[in-house]
């Protein structure tokens, strides 16, 4: 005899869709006291960091569009200034999803073997033993640097 089936809800389930929905009414009246622009970049920024969490070649050409095309945010003058592009903070949110992703994901890793890593290093390695070598030659000033760098 067939009686009528019940179907139990995880509560799990139950939770999760609870936080979502605190977390959409949450959002949806804080929204409207945002600009345009902001909520823009928001939206933008979540579909870029779910993207580039759900694929790395997704995020890789974000990034290389992203360093071809942006434009820069800010103002330069002859006397310093701070200039932003848009792959600034791209590459903050693809930095952010990559992290979270192995943080999910425990077999990725962060940092994985290719036959570049060891040429990578010996790099590495050269560039700081020629900068210890200047260095220890003619001493430097790390604030000039660090002013020349930036602007």
């Amino acid at each position: 005899m067939l009686g009528p089936q019940t179907q139990n809800t995880s509560p799990i389930l139950l939770a999760t869709m609870a936080i979502l929905g605190l977390l959409a009414v949450v959002i949806g009246t804080a929204v409207p006291n945002f600009s345009a622009v902001l909520t823009f970049g928001a939206v933008a920024g979540l579909i870029v960091f779910i993207g580039s969490f759900a694929s790395t070649r997704f995020a890789l050409f974000m990034l290389i569009f992203a360093t071809l095309l942006s434009p820069e945010f800010g103002s330069r003058t002859t006397g310093g200034g701070v200039t932003v592009r848009l792959d600034d903070f791209l590459l903050l949110v693809i930095a952010f999803s990559q992290l979270t992703k192995a943080a999910v994901n425990r077999d990725i890793g962060i940092f994985v073997w290719t036959p570049l890593n060891g040429r990578l290093q010996l790099s590495a390695t050269v560039a700081g033993a020629i900068l210890a070598l200047g260095t220890a030659i003619k001493p430097v000033d790390i604030l000039l640097l660090l002013a020349i760098s930036t602007g």
